[in-house]
């Protein structure tokens, strides 16, 4: 089933998920039980994700499909369907869970993240700065976590929680044409307003926007100084593998502030 799911992501986007799918496979290499637990976590999250934000079928009838493979994890029984991929990841990241973490709860949240994504799309809500944020939590937090559970990390995101809010700005920003297609605003409704814009712009509008602009370059920059201090902190820790997953971020941060600041 996993790898069904990684031809699937390959084939579709081979630029953009190559890469990402080889290294999942790569790092049964280090740990067969490691790569297995995040890669099959990963993949199945994908699989929601991927579902709720594709075009083609009836919109109303995405959403059942998705609270049944929740009611799945939340129950515990699994009807040997997709959601045997969150069975095979929870099984595994119940050795390395600690007492005060959960997995199961954790894809709960970041189903419910997506869910409430594909929820506010249809009307095309805008969120507050604040809203934002609890957003990124709900979403990030979570996701991290799993990943630092698997990597049996001494870490979680509570404790480097600059990694999660990093990755939901700097996607916000590098995914902004599509989001804002689909209806998913990342901008928050005070910078909107202080443009003149609303949810309802055309994207050239808002692209060619000098407080938009302006605010995705800050967006940017903070999140990579935040990123930054969490590599070196990772760095010292000699947590290797979490580093890389900070390495990425951080990345794309950067080309974007490059592309930004030259426009």
């Amino acid at each position: 089933m996993a790898a069904i799911e990684s031809a699937r992501l390959v084939l579709r986007e081979p630029i953009k998920y190559g890469g990402l799918v080889a290294g999942l496979y790569l790092l049964s290499l280090k740990d067969k039980k490691l790569g297995t637990a995040i890669r099959t976590s990963y993949l199945f999250l994908r699989h929601i994700d991927d579902y709720l934000d594709e075009g083609s079928g009836n919109r109303d009838e995405k959403l059942p499909y998705v609270l049944k493979l929740r009611e799945e994890i939340e129950l515990g029984q699994f009807d040997g369907g997709m959601g045997d991929l969150a069975k095979c990841s929870l099984q595994i990241l119940a050795n390395n869970a600690g007492p005060d973490d959960n997995p199961k709860q954790d894809f709960l949240t970041a189903i419910d993240a997506m869910v409430f994504d594909y929820q506010r799309s249809k009307e095309r809500r805008v969120l507050s700065r604040q809203e934002l944020d609890e957003y990124y939590h709900d979403t990030f937090f979570s996701v991290v976590n799993l990943t630092l559970i698997g990597f049996n990390s001494q870490f979680r995101a509570s404790d480097i929680p600059e990694l999660s809010y990093g990755q939901g700005r700097v996607f916000s920003v590098r995914d902004l044409d599509e989001d804002w297609q689909r209806g998913v605003i990342n901008i928050p409704k005070e910078i909107l307003w202080e443009a003149n814009l609303n949810q309802y712009s055309k994207i050239a509008e808002v692209r060619s926007s000098a407080i938009i602009r302006e605010w995705l370059i800050s967006e940017l920059s903070q999140s990579r100084e935040g990123l930054i201090a969490v590599k070196i902190k990772l760095d010292q820790s000699g947590e290797k593998l979490t580093s890389r997953l900070c390495n990425g971020v951080t990345k794309t941060a950067s080309q974007l502030l490059r592309r930004y600041n030259a426009c």
